[in-house]
């Protein structure tokens, strides 16, 4: 059964300056965090519905994303977005064969954002969609 929870489904980066960067690994700021409740492994794809800024489109480097293990073996070596990308409006693929055993069935998505010097004030917000589909070793 594919199954995953969203256990942390919301961030919040506070009050920033223009160029200012923040994420959710130095930044003080809590990551998503993802949990295979399911009892397969399964991929994990990732798609922006929208910017959080309104002087940038995604894809952009102001608005990025990365896979991080937050327990041993929750995916093999390889198989997931490790490094910052954009967030992009196509589907992308986050990770692969994430694990369903208790011990090992936690990933966290990391966001760094950087507020474009030519955003204006206001609330910023945005929405991310993540996928689960059963892994398919052919």
């Amino acid at each position: 059964m594919v199954s995953i929870i969203l256990r942390a489904n919301n961030t919040d980066f506070g009050t920033l300056n223009l160029g200012q960067s923040k994420d959710t690994v130095t930044g003080g700021v809590s990551p998503f965090v993802l949990e295979n409740n399911g009892n397969v492994l399964v991929n994990i794809t990732i798609l922006g519905n929208n910017s959080p800024f309104t002087s940038v489109n995604l894809n952009s480097t102001a608005f990025q994303y990365k896979a991080r293990a937050n327990e041993t073996g929750a995916f093999p070596a390889g198989t997931a977005q490790m490094t910052y990308t954009p967030v992009n409006s196509t589907t992308t693929n986050l990770v692969k064969q994430f694990n369903y055993t208790d011990v090992s069935d936690d990933l966290l998505v990391d966001i760094n954002i950087t507020v474009p010097f030519d955003e204006g004030a206001g609330t910023k917000s945005a929405n991310i969609t993540f996928t689960a589909g059963r892994w398919n070793s052919t």
